[in-house]
């Protein structure tokens, strides 16, 4: 859920800015890490990352004003959110592929193994 992470440490600054709103330092790292932590447990859901967001401005004490329009762009944005997820998904398990060195399944083997039981099974009359 890095997508979501990143629009729920950006979308606050945005909305501060519309407020005239100035943060600081400390708010900034409230921002990060409850963004950070909040997405971990969000649901990978259309619509998710408002409920994140919401959570996010609530902890600094942000308004709520500002998330309309965020709203009127957020189905191209969720499109540019999804990107971000498959694409760090790829990249963990491209990394964790690398340093295993583990070879390739044959999935020809895995994959009729059942099939050979079922047929052994309905041979000797089992089912």
């Amino acid at each position: 859920m890095d997508g979501a992470a990143v629009f729920a440490a950006i979308a606050p600054v945005f909305i501060a800015q519309y407020n005239g709103i100035s943060l600081t330092f400390g708010d900034v790292i409230i921002i990060s890490f409850t963004a950070i932590l909040s997405s971990i447990g969000s649901a990978a859901v259309p619509g998710a990352g408002f409920a994140v967001l919401l959570l996010v401005l609530k902890s600094i004490g942000l308004p709520d004003q500002g998330i309309s329009f965020l709203v009127a762009v957020d189905w191209l944005m969720d499109r540019f959110r999804t990107m971000v997820n498959v694409a760090s998904d790829c990249l963990v398990v491209g990394v964790v592929s690398h340093y295993t060195k583990l070879p390739p399944r044959d999935t020809s083997e895995t994959q009729s193994e059942p099939l050979r039981q079922e047929q052994e099974m309905l041979e000797s009359d089992l089912v």
